[in-house]
């Protein structure tokens, strides 16, 4: 009787335990092995006490049940930890299978389970000697296909990843203990039953895995520390915005929630609140979630609403809410420190772009100052290329975005930056150059390519240091290929290039220059353009006839 009564004090203290450390994501299977283990081993007490065959026998079919269904529960729960799926269609099967055996043991008279009883006693205590049927051995085939299914489930998850090992343990040991105890029966030829004391020890172990379930389920873990800290708050509404409730720190947060009543409109009672929370419901997200800010007097409120799902439907709306005064205020901090910060940087970027500039431009000056041939040419031409540009920004079809038309006018006063490398000597002659003269001359478009590049280098914007670049570079190739540095063709030259080539062509035929007089401008038109597809891109002849007056305008007024 000791033993027995050991075995129940045991369940009833782990049934306990189990009680008090219950959550929600306790798996169900081990909730009812908890139930009904002390249930049956009260059945072993009675069973011990009995005073009559038929008392006995009750008792047994009592302690039958967790014949029939603890180890049947205990191999699906195995199986859920092992994450191996078996069919719902399965279970009921097994479940019917149980019942059917357990339902022949409750309800037979017959000899097929039991062949012979009588009852005796040892003591106070009853034995109730039995020869078993034919029944009784399907009933041992059903137990040992359980255990054996339940083993290889257990091997079959040892190295996946995804099955906690720490669980698999205890599984190991939850099959273990019924076989010593069997073992240790047989060897020591024990009269009581150590199925007794097998349930309560396979309950103090089941009681270990559950706690340490709650560590595998991380969202679960999480919101509740966050709701024992009182950080979180939270309320629902079901799909008809009837309130369902709140938790503490809604309430703190939001005192009207207090008073609106379970199952009462969130229109119910008119206030402010409800009417944004109102909006809210109507805003919801009804496939995700959706996040929301409420501001209360000096606090303001993070809410994110999700769906509460049942089965497979939406039957309503819960939403969380954090406090989140400090990180706004945080983000409204930064926010203005990246304000100013802007509007440092801008006014410094501003401020060294025009310190370049003026760098640039009094480069390009001291150039022409050089070149007694060539004055104003600088000038004029970066006027021209703006008129000329202005015509292509007219253009969609182009589909050239405004910043390079703006980058190719601020670069057009460095394309004769070269000259400032070439020998007085040359660059001031007032006579036609000879042929060494005229090779040495060519040579300053490369020499400018080199001093834009050294002159630029390390400014932010790389576009524009090559377009600077290029224009400097390839100003003189021809559309044919018979220019010069590098003899390029065509879409080869770029663009940027190409459109300088016509502008400084046309100022170098309407200006006067000591060698020559002012050409006439529709002699020089007429020039430019009958040289479009050899000398010049024919692509940008629209766009020269289109600025044509405008430029004209210009020079008369300049020259």
């Amino acid at each position: 009787m000791i033993y027995y009564n050991i075995s129940l004090a045991l369940s009833l203290l782990f049934t306990g335990l189990y009680v008090l450390k219950y959550k929600k994501y306790f798996d169900a299977h081990v909730t009812v092995i908890f139930a009904l283990i002390p249930i049956v081993e009260v059945a072993y007490v009675l069973y011990a006490k009995a005073t009559t065959v038929q008392a006995s026998l009750q008792a047994v079919k009592v302690i039958y049940l967790g014949g029939f269904y603890l180890e049947f529960l205990m191999t699906l729960y195995i199986f859920k930890v092992c994450k191996i799926n078996i069919s719902n269609l399965l279970a009921v099967f097994l479940f019917a299978l149980n019942s059917a055996f357990y339902l022949f043991v409750v309800f037979s008279k017959s000899t097929l389970y039991y062949k012979t009883v009588s009852i005796r006693y040892n003591g106070d205590v009853s034995y109730l000697d039995k020869e078993y049927g034919i029944m009784h051995t399907f009933f041992y085939i059903l137990l040992i296909a359980y255990m054996l299914a339940g083993c290889i489930a257990i091997i079959l998850s040892v190295r996946k990843n995804n099955v906690p090992q720490v669980l698999v343990r205890y599984l190991c040991l939850m099959q273990i203990i019924p076989i010593v105890l069997y073992l240790v029966s047989r060897f020591v030829k024990l009269e009581y039953e150590t199925a007794a004391i097998q349930y309560a020890l396979v309950q103090g172990i089941l009681l270990l895995a559950s706690d340490r379930t709650g560590l595998y389920e991380i969202d679960e873990s999480l919101l509740e520390s966050v709701i024992r800290k009182g950080k979180m708050g939270f309320f629902s509404f079901d799909i008809q915005a009837r309130f369902l409730g709140a938790n503490n720190t809604a309430i703190e947060f939001f005192p009207e929630l207090a008073d609106l009543g379970i199952d009462k409109n969130v229109l119910y009672k008119t206030n402010e609140f409800f009417s944004v929370v109102h909006g809210w419901i109507e805003e919801a997200d009804m496939n995700g979630q959706k996040e929301f800010y409420y501001e209360r007097e000096d606090k303001v409120y993070r809410v994110t609403q999700t769906v509460i799902i049942k089965g497979k439907k939406v039957k309503g709306h819960q939403f969380f809410v954090m406090d989140d005064t400090e990180e706004q205020k945080y983000i409204a901090l930064i926010n203005d420190y990246n304000s100013e910060l802007e509007i440092k940087v801008s006014e410094k970027t501003a401020h060294i772009q025009e310190i370049q500039d003026r760098l640039v431009l009094g480069m390009a000056d001291m150039v022409e100052s050089r070149d007694v041939s060539t004055g104003g040419h600088i000038k004029r031409t970066s006027k021209v290329i703006q008129l000329f540009v202005d015509e292509m920004r007219r253009d969609p079809s182009l589909g050239i975005p405004d910043s390079f038309y703006q980058k190719v006018v601020k670069a057009a006063p460095m394309h004769d930056l070269g000259k400032i490398a070439i020998d007085d000597a040359i660059l001031r002659k007032p006579e036609k150059f000879s042929d060494d003269e005229y090779r040495i001359m060519k040579e300053h478009s490369q020499k400018g390519a080199v001093i834009v590049r050294q002159v630029l280098n390390g400014i932010d914007d790389v576009e524009f240091m090559q377009i600077a670049e290029n224009i400097a570079h390839y100003h003189h190739e021809r559309f044919d290929g018979q220019g010069y540095p590098d003899g390029l063709k065509g879409s080869m030259i770029p663009l940027e290039a190409r459109i300088m080539a016509i502008v400084d062509t046309y100022d170098a035929l309407v200006s006067k220059r000591c060698y020559k007089d002012r050409m006439p401008y529709s002699a020089v038109f007429d020039i430019i353009e009958s040289n479009m597809g050899t000398q010049f891109d024919p692509a940008l002849n629209k766009y020269f006839v289109a600025a044509k007056d405008r430029i004209e305008e210009f020079y008369k007024n300049v020259i």
